[in-house]
C-alpha cells in the first residue's frame, strides 16, 4: 500500500469509533504478524498511589541533590509534621548557608575581583557586607536558643 492508501484506510479506520475514544486508536502497517508491536497495557489499580510515591521520591532526589538539610526551608511539606519550628528553619538555613551559599560566593566574588584587576580596576574590590538576621523582631517565632551568624 502507498502512504496515501495507507493514511485512507486509517482514517475510515478511526472513524469507525466515536466519542472520547476515537483519538486513541494506534494502527501499524507491518509485512508479517511477527514484526508487529506488541502493546501492553498498563496495570492502573494503585495508580494514585504510584504517581504519590513517585512525587515524593522525586521531590526527595532534588533536594538530595542540592543538599538540602530540611524541606521545610523550600516550603516542602514533610508528611506526617503540622509545621517546622523556627529552630528548625533557622538551623536548616545556617547549615545550608555554610556548606552551599557561602563557598560558593566566595569563588564568584574571587573570580570578579581578579577579571577587575586584569583589566586594569586594581582599585576596585567588590565584597558582601553580611546582614546579620535578628530573630527576635519576628513575632511568633519559636527561636529561643538559637546561635546567631557571627
Amino acid at each position: 500500500m502507498s502512504n496515501e492508501q495507507k493514511r485512507d484506510e486509517f482514517d475510515k479506520f478511526k472513524a469507525s469509533f466515536v466519542g472520547s475514544e476515537a483519538e486513541t486508536v494506534i494502527a501499524s502497517w507491518v509485512k508479517s504478524k511477527e514484526d508487529a508491536p506488541i502493546f501492553t497495557p498498563l496495570d492502573i489499580s494503585n495508580l494514585d498511589k504510584t504517581i504519590d510515591i513517585l512525587s515524593r521520591l522525586n521531590d526527595a532526589k532534588i533536594l538530595t541533590a542540592h543538599n538540602v538539610t530540611s524541606p521545610t526551608l523550600f516550603g516542602v511539606m514533610v508528611a506526617g509534621k503540622l509545621g517546622g519550628t523556627g529552630n528548625e528553619l533557622v538551623t536548616a538555613y545556617q547549615i545550608f548557608r555554610a556548606t552551599e551559599t557561602l563557598p560558593n560566593r566566595y569563588h564568584i566574588v574571587e573570580s570578579v575581583n581578579r577579571v577587575l584587576s586584569t583589566v586594569g580596576y586594581d582599585k576596585i574590590n567588590i565584597s558582601i557586607i553580611e546582614e546579620s538576621i535578628d530573630l527576635e523582631s519576628i513575632k511568633g517565632a519559636n527561636t529561643t536558643d538559637i546561635p546567631q551568624d557571627q
